[in-house]
């Protein structure tokens, strides 16, 4: 736990890792893994924290490094996903910048969020800014479709009776302007 009332000018850098960390509350875990078949979670994490104090405000330097745990979205298949975030903000105590926005310190623009204390769990941090790195759909990739791998399996029905072509089919004039062949004449 960082206390940002008493950090030192030059700031505090906080590194860590974690084993696993879960994405919601015990409840939704379990919500989720009852409809997925597995709960999500991040693995292998590691994790720095950079904190600076900024006249009444505070600099904060974010990075997380880890393997989410999911389901593909297609097929339901369990994956891995490997997530590599980074985010720098300006954290304010001030009541009326409750609702966020941007503030520039020097030539930089940053996110401006509201902190409820004056200290700050490292690790809420950091599975914050892997879940806004997540994907919104992630699916299992087969390198030659860049689909999911099942992308043609539909869990309900089985396989799908219509076959998948992923080249585009010319058009009727792409047609008949590929079977014009031209003979000029040049006159000499």
């Amino acid at each position: 736990m960082m206390d940002i009332s008493r950090l030192p000018d030059e700031g505090l850098l906080e590194r860590g890792t974690a084993a696993r960390l879960e994405l919601e509350s015990p409840g939704k875990a379990e919500a989720i893994a009852a409809i997925t078949g597995q709960p999500e979670a991040f693995t292998g994490i590691t994790w720095s924290v950079f904190a600076q104090p900024s006249n009444k405000d505070v600099f904060l330097d974010v990075s997380g490094k880890g393997t989410w745990e999911t389901s593909c979205s297609r097929c339901l298949a369990p994956i891995e996903v490997p997530l590599d975030v980074r985010a720098q903000f300006l954290g304010s105590r001030e009541a009326e910048l409750r609702q966020g926005g941007s503030h520039s310190l020097g030539s930089q623009d940053l996110d401006l969020v509201y902190l409820e204390s004056d200290h700050i769990e490292e690790l809420d941090l950091v599975r914050q800014q892997l879940m806004l790195g997540r994907s919104m759909a992630p699916t299992c990739l087969d390198t030659e479709k860049g689909k999911c791998a099942n992308f043609d399996t539909c869990l309900f029905r089985g396989t799908l009776n219509a076959s998948v072509s992923y080249e585009k089919e010319p058009s009727p004039l792409a047609k008949a302007l590929a079977n014009i062949r031209p003979s000029l004449k040049l006159d000499e």
